[in-house]
């Protein structure tokens, strides 16, 4: 840049870029783009030098202190930025290491994490467009939660009886590399150089669980791409008239009549074949009864959906409490309180969203009582219990027994709000 012009003309329009890359991915989510023009569209995402902009100032912003010079315009670029880019696994985890910029080796690695970054940019509006509702892994602004209203949308709208639970494992063999180099809109040089670079790369077990978690991935798109038409060919070859949904690695098939197991002999014998794609387990309910899922125990009652906690999930909820308290060691009682009332709110925040039974709220809370009163007998063992009642608990709005210390007091479950109904239009897609 010229170093006349003035500073508020050398400024990036962060908001202009992400719109600009918004309308070529809308352009590309089109079903009557054809694979010149797909690969045209994505040929102006890969080269752009707007686009690459952005995530090299995400590679500062991830590096180096906010008080740094290169990283002063941070929160311009948070205010433009989409926010379902905070859920790519390859933009987040952007880091520069300046020890290391004198290896040619993680030089390599570095661009081709960013070139990854502009795949997955290119790529997202067709997986969203194939998706539709048959796959829900690697979709934006979708999670769990998404998943199990339309599941329940379902269920209600098509009258099913049956839901078949197929658990499976997926592996990149080379059968399905080959298959997506045939198949999947991508350059084959850089689609092998990241099969070879992906074998390279493993993680010590100890070291899993820090790492962070999200929802899209070059690699889930790669595998998501393969599964969308592999179910499809599932689902041709199934005469009876069946719903499937896929959600991480779970196939869900609901139908409306199960006779003969002629669904699961007809996934069994298609599936046999497939050294690198097989079913684990394959487990049915009749919806009358009910099943489990995600926590919630599902069922139907008089043509009507009932989602409710399910036990095991309030048995371990309650078993996580009990061990907090145990292993408390030397915590003073306003920590106990405070993390006692993070765990309570995320899980009332998941799971008491539905208007819940009064007896249900009463059962939580009496054994939060009693729990938190054990445990405070054993902390002051030579102290009455009038003396603890007096100490930690006061009476508040009708309610006699409120732990309380230093102006912090512990939260009772209740039901946060009641579930708006689900209708066919909150599933509309982003492009």
């Amino acid at each position: 840049m010229c170093p006349l012009i003035d500073r508020t003309k050398r400024k990036f329009h962060w908001s202009h870029f992400f719109y600009r890359l918004y309308k070529i991915q809308k352009r590309l989510a089109r079903r009557q783009n054809t694979s010149r023009n797909v690969r045209n569209l994505q040929r102006l995402i890969l080269t752009s030098f707007s686009f690459k902009i952005f995530i090299i100032s995400q590679l500062l912003k991830n590096s180096f202190v906010s008080t740094n010079k290169f990283v002063k315009n941070s929160l311009i670029l948070q205010s433009g930025q989409p926010a379902y880019f905070n859920q790519i696994w390859e933009y987040n985890s952007l880091k520069l290491h300046v020890l290391f910029l004198k290896k040619q080796t993680y030089c390599e690695k570095l661009i081709v994490q960013i070139q990854q970054i502009l795949w997955v940019l290119a790529c997202l509006p067709i997986h969203e467009r194939l998706s539709k509702r048959l796959n829900w892994e690697g979709r934006i602004y979708q999670n769990s939660w998404h998943f199990l209203s339309y599941l329940k949308y379902i269920l209600q709208a098509n009258h099913i009886q049956w839901v078949h639970f197929c658990k499976y494992r997926f592996l990149f063999s080379t059968q399905i590399k080959f298959w997506l180099l045939k198949n999947f809109w991508i350059e084959k040089k850089f689609l092998i150089n990241f099969y070879f670079q992906n074998q390279s790369n493993f993680y010590q077990k100890e070291q899993l669980l820090l790492i962070p978690i999200y929802s899209i991935s070059f690699k889930r798109l790669l595998k998501s791409f393969f599964l969308i038409f592999y179910f499809k060919l599932l689902k041709k070859k199934i005469i009876h008239q069946t719903i499937f949904i896929h959600n991480t690695n779970l196939l869900i098939v609901c139908s409306t009549n199960f006779s003969d197991n002629y669904i699961l002999n007809n996934v069994k014998n298609i599936t046999r074949n497939q050294k690198n794609f097989q079913f684990q387990s394959i487990n049915t309910y009749l919806l009358e009864q009910g099943f489990n899922l995600y926590g919630w125990k599902i069922q139907k009652y008089k043509n009507k959906l009932i989602q409710q906690a399910s036990f095991k999930n309030i048995q371990s909820h309650q078993l996580e409490i009990k061990r907090f308290l145990k292993n408390t060691g030397n915590f003073t009682i306003d920590q106990v309180i405070f993390y006692l009332n993070q765990k309570i709110k995320i899980w009332q925040k998941i799971y008491l969203k539905m208007p819940a039974k009064k007896p249900l709220e009463k059962k939580l809370n009496n054994y939060l009582f009693w729990r938190i009163w054990y445990f405070l007998r054993k902390r002051h063992k030579t102290k009455g219990a009038k003396w603890i009642s007096n100490k930690y608990y006061i009476k508040k709005n009708n309610k006699k027994w409120i732990f309380y210390t230093n102006n912090i007091r512990l939260i009772a479950y209740s039901s946060i709000c009641l579930e708006s109904k689900i209708k066919n239009s909150n599933f509309k897609n982003l492009f």
